[in-house]
């Protein structure tokens, strides 16, 4: 799959999580401090030189206009041609970030340092013109023409203000809610979330491409595994509120939070990439037994269950290790069965019901893989004995075909275990598990 198209399968499911999402604001919450300020051009540069503008948030890593875009930009200031506002957002220090407006603000930061030359349009005489090539009058109608900018002033609602920067998102490149959270929470938090993007593992374990790196996806998945370690049982629906709360409870976490969440984050990563390898957040579906069953893309909301499980319960990382096999067996299980549990994963993944279903389902199974340790009968089969089973004989005992894959084979009680079968080599038969699933639809139908 090409990276334009693993952008458009995330943005579909971007666009499937946010459906239904209830973005209203009651009136009571509108909060917005705000102040109208025409600072001239020279005074905006000067906050620029002196690191207390911001014009190049993490969020606009591209420039979206060419020199001669730009060119025409500054003929409008020389001409005094009204321009549109600029919106800035004042941080907890006092500086202040670019909203929206920065495009003309690098136009005009740019051409006074230098940096190229006037192209030419409906004034053919400045063509070719530096800045400091200008006559000293046309200097000064560009260091003092005065830019009208909104204020949004620091303790502004955290909620509200994310709406504010989402309806003036109007940009040549539209901000995604990743990147607009990433210029609202400025932050300890959001500098933690940043770093962990560029944790190995991590990336391994996604494949993560250079299209999500800048379009800080990355960045939202280890947002989400945070929200719900931190508020799982609190989930409402709307997933991108859920996020944006996060975002904002914990912006500017102690040195002390923010390395434990990053150890945390790195064991949990650690143990689904020893668990899983890398088939970790990837769904299995059986369609027949010859097919690849696992999904190309990783899934972001079996991630979400797989890590909180794993998360949850990091203080019993031995004995997760210890049952690894059994508890990757028992999620390919899961799937297998096209049971709830797969579509809560593949649909609708952002409704309250699916969220808490997909995450207790998968609670429920690895606790019991767990007790399941410290019992006399173990409920599933290990791993190293389906490998010995298919050296000994790669044939479905069901079908009589060759198994080509370990993935697409299961171990089978021959006498059920819920009737008193024994999970011992003796009571196991080895089959594909697309004609196992359909032995027992057919058995019971």
């Amino acid at each position: 799959m090409t990276t334009q198209q693993q952008a458009e399968a995330y943005d579909a499911e971007l666009h499937d999580e946010a459906s239904g999402e209830d973005e209203t604001i009651a009136s009571t919450a509108w909060s917005i401090l705000w102040e109208n300020q025409a600072p001239s051009v020279h005074d905006l540069h000067r906050r620029y030189l002196q690191g207390r503008l911001n014009l190049h948030p993490e969020f606009q890593r591209r420039d979206a206009w060419n020199d001669q875009k730009r060119s025409r930009f500054i003929e409008s200031v020389l001409l005094n041609i009204p321009l549109p506002y600029i919106y800035l957002a004042e941080e907890l220090d006092g500086r202040q970030v670019v909203v929206d407006g920065q495009q003309r603000l690098a136009a005009l930061f740019r051409y006074m340092e230098n940096h190229y030359s006037l192209t030419g349009g409906i004034m053919e005489g400045y063509k070719g013109k530096l800045y400091q090539e200008l006559q000293y009058r046309d200097q000064e109608k560009i260091e003092n023409r005065a830019m009208n900018l909104v204020l949004i002033r620091n303790n502004s609602d955290p909620d509200t203000k994310y709406i504010v920067f989402e309806r003036l998102n109007t940009g040549a490149v539209q901000l995604n809610p990743q990147e607009i959270r990433n210029c609202v929470n400025r932050g300890s938090y959001n500098d933690l979330v940043n770093e962990l993007t560029e944790h190995k593992p991590f990336k391994e374990l996604y494949g993560i491409t250079i299209n999500q790196h800048e379009r800080m996806r990355d960045a939202e998945l280890i947002l989400r595994f945070f929200a719900f370690y931190h508020s799982f049982p609190n989930y409402k629906g709307g997933l991108k509120k859920f996020l944006n709360t996060e975002a904002a409870q914990h912006q500017n976490a102690s040195p002390e939070q923010t390395r434990q969440m990053r150890n945390l984050f790195m064991q949990t990563i650690d143990l689904c990439k020893q668990v899983f390898g890398n088939k970790a957040f990837r769904l299995y579906e059986v369609q027949d037994e010859n097919g690849d069953p696992w999904h190309l893309n990783t899934n972001n909301a079996l991630q979400d269950a797989v890590m909180y499980g794993f998360a949850t319960r990091i203080g019993q990382r031995q004995a997760i290790m210890q049952r690894s096999d059994a508890i990757r067996e028992a999620l390919i299980n899961l799937m297998a069965e096209k049971s709830d549990f797969w579509n809560q994963c593949a649909n609708h993944t952002a409704d309250t019901r699916n969220v808490l279903g997909r995450f207790n389902t998968w609670i429920k199974e690895l606790d019991e893989i767990l007790q399941d340790a410290d019992q006399p009968q173990p409920r599933l089969f290990s791993r190293k004995l389906k490998q010995e089973l298919l050296e000994q004989d790669p044939t479905c005992k069901i079908c009589q075909q060759h198994i080509n894959d370990p993935d697409t084979a299961e171990i089978d009680h021959i006498k059920p275990y819920w009737k008193g079968g024994e999970t011992i080599p003796e009571n196991a038969r080895l089959t594909h598990r697309y004609c196992n699933r359909s032995r027992r639809e057919n058995r019971r139908e």
